[in-house]
């Protein structure tokens, strides 16, 4: 839904993280939304330029945005900008083409790795808690859903997370 500026050389790095356009808007959301490069020589003239005063990117002048694409799904942009107004060649959009698709697979692999380290986690919680909802059942003689409760119960009220609450049973039980 949103273009969010990851990374720069160039812009204000203050804009990390806040920047962003919605797809479709300014230069570089049209390449996005489109598939397909887009430049402009004095982008600030071209009528589909959007203006973000925090990347402070009034400096620049040309603009070529490439869309980064894996697995026929576009995951963000990437842009080159000059403070010289000039037309990019072909061999120069083809270029940046080649980098952005290099880019996509690199970010998409990182996606992945967050993501199974995220699954991992929550399958290694689930473990935990499950372990000890089975002490509580057995020290109190109660049942799953009310050993489950227990052990929400402690996490909201303790404010930890229920792995922590978890863990902390689990040892008391060892010790």
């Amino acid at each position: 839904k949103y273009l969010v500026l990851k990374a720069t050389t160039g812009l204000a790095t203050q804009a990390i993280g806040k920047a962003r356009l919605k797809s479709g808007e300014g230069l570089t959301g049209h390449a996005a939304e489109i598939g397909k490069p887009v430049a402009a020589s004095h982008a600030s003239s071209d009528p589909r330029f959007k203006y973000l005063p925090e990347t402070k990117e009034s400096m620049f002048q040309s603009l070529l945005a490439v869309p980064l694409i894996s697995r026929d799904h576009i995951i963000g942009a990437i842009n080159v900008q000059t403070r010289e107004g000039r037309e990019y060649a072909s061999d120069e959009i083809h270029l940046l083409s080649i980098i952005a698709d290099v880019a996509a697979g690199v970010l998409e692999k990182a996606m992945l790795y967050e993501e199974v380290g995220g699954l991992k986690e929550a399958l290694e919680t689930r473990k935990l808690v499950e372990r000890a909802k089975g002490i509580l059942m057995k020290r109190h003689g109660i049942g799953e859903q009310d050993a489950f409760a227990r052990i929400q119960h402690q996490a909201r009220s303790s404010r930890k997370a229920m792995r922590q609450v978890a863990e902390a049973i689990i040892f008391a039980e060892e010790v």
